[in-house]
């Protein structure tokens, strides 16, 4: 077209990057919430938020997860090119807290496919009900005001923190590498990967409970 149709129009705000991250004290408050709080908001919304911060994985990606993608007793979820929003497979290794969280979900799933189907019985939870929740409930939450995506990026930041490199905090966040280096390197990091997800499982619980997690490391492959 010779002209941009949207050349007058003012923009409605400036465009911001998101830098949101909890602190200890904010993620300790949050879990105790989703655990014990009173606040109106599903279990399996609930499981989905705890699950977002201790996989580091997307809102979307969570709320739709089926169990025939996820493999407790070896401890992976494979996240399948349909699922993933960059349409990039996506191997996850779940800490033993995450195994846990989804051990809990898989008894009240109702023997459904999704790990997190819809109270309606039609499909998985919608990603947008999790946002939802979060607002509604907002005043009961008693920290700063968060997004869903903020769990993701503490997760990520709690892990830069304990020195985990950012090459592997790009792969566990399943982030588009561009460059000759990333065209070449066919090395899946999943060992990288676990460790650093485990380590971050043991820190979370500690922060959560107060007492130190016991460290079983398995070489699962």
């Amino acid at each position: 077209v010779p002209h941009n149709p949207c050349e007058a129009v003012q923009a409605p705000a400036e465009a911001r990057r998101r830098d949101r991250v909890l602190s200890t004290a904010e993620i300790k408050e949050l879990w105790r919430i989703l655990v014990e709080g009173d606040v109106k908001m599903s279990s399996g919304i609930r499981l989905c938020l705890q699950l977002m911060l201790v996989t580091a994985q997307r809102r979307a990606e969570v709320a739709t997860a089926t169990w025939a993608d996820i493999d407790l007793s070896s401890g992976w979820w494979t996240i399948p090119v349909k699922a993933a929003k960059n349409k990039l497979p996506h191997r996850v290794p779940l800490s033993p807290l995450a195994k846990s969280l989804l051990s809990r979900a898989k008894s009240d799933g109702a023997n459904s496919n999704y790990v997190f189907p819809n109270p309606s019985g039609n499909g998985p939870i919608r990603a947008d009900a999790i946002s939802k929740a979060v607002r509604r409930n907002e005043g009961k939450f008693e920290i700063d005001h968060f997004a869903p995506h903020d769990l993701r990026r503490t997760a990520a930041s709690q892990m830069a923190s304990a020195g985990t490199p950012r090459l592997t905090i790009g792969k566990i966040l399943n982030h588009v590498e561009s460059g000759v280096t990333a065209t070449y390197d066919r090395h899946s990091y999943d060992q990288e990967k676990r460790k650093a997800l485990n380590a971050w499982g043991r820190k979370l619980e500690k922060i959560a409970t107060g007492k130190k997690a016991k460290v079983v490391e398995l070489n699962t492959g």
